[in-house]
């Protein structure tokens, strides 16, 4: 089972009772001095709006700015990048795996759960395809990506006071593709200057 929830990366640390406390726990990890990053425990779905919840509430209670992922089961994730004065953007880690978990396709069996045809399963594994293509096309005009990701990363990264790799290196790190996507957002810590190392929950991490 992999992790379900947010890793937040801040220069204050989160106010008290942003969350409920049984939900937070700091991450252990080789953080540049005045980094805090966070670890809040949600299991997320097929709805985005406890995302724009979590946000919201974390734009509020942080106002200098955070870079957090919203994690799906460790399958994908949402990077929101908080910037004072700028704005909010976000970018997509393991695209791929985000979809999976709003594009399901149906079971390959009828009601009384005897297989259905194989041209039957045909059918509808075709339906799905078309589903995922057409959701991720969607997904991928709500957020940055390629340069324009890494330079908001980086944005985020100098305006915390660190000293981020050049885009192309941000930009190799977004675009990974870890079987756990935490390695991925570790990946990305390192090439914004947040850490060398980290102890991101690996795939068996689940909330307390």
């Amino acid at each position: 089972m992999g992790f379900s929830g947010h890793l937040v990366v801040t220069r204050s640390p989160l106010p008290e009772g942003t969350y409920p406390a049984e939900d937070v726990e700091a991450v252990p990890g080789q953080w540049v001095d005045g980094v805090h990053v966070t670890r809040v425990f949600e299991r997320l779905g097929d709805d985005w709006a406890p995302f724009e919840v979590f946000v919201g509430r974390l734009a509020q209670a942080v106002p200098d700015g955070f870079l957090s992922a919203s994690i799906l089961d460790s399958d994908g994730a949402v990077v929101h990048v908080a910037v004072p004065h700028v704005g909010i953007d976000r970018c997509w880690l393991n695209l791929d795996g985000v979809v999976s978990h709003f594009v399901v396709g149906p079971p390959p069996f009828d009601e009384d759960g005897a297989m259905l045809p194989d041209d039957e399963i045909e059918v509808l594994d075709a339906q799905t395809e078309r589903e995922t293509v057409e959701y991720t096309a969607r997904l991928r005009e709500v957020a940055l990506a390629g340069d324009a990701a890494a330079e908001a990363c980086r944005t985020w990264a100098t305006a915390s006071g660190l000293e981020p790799a050049p885009v192309d290196v941000v930009r190799e790190a977004i675009e990974a593709r870890d079987v756990v996507v935490e390695e991925t957002f570790d990946r990305l810590l390192g090439a914004l200057g947040v850490a060398a190392h980290s102890g991101m929950p690996g795939p068996t991490t689940s909330s307390p």
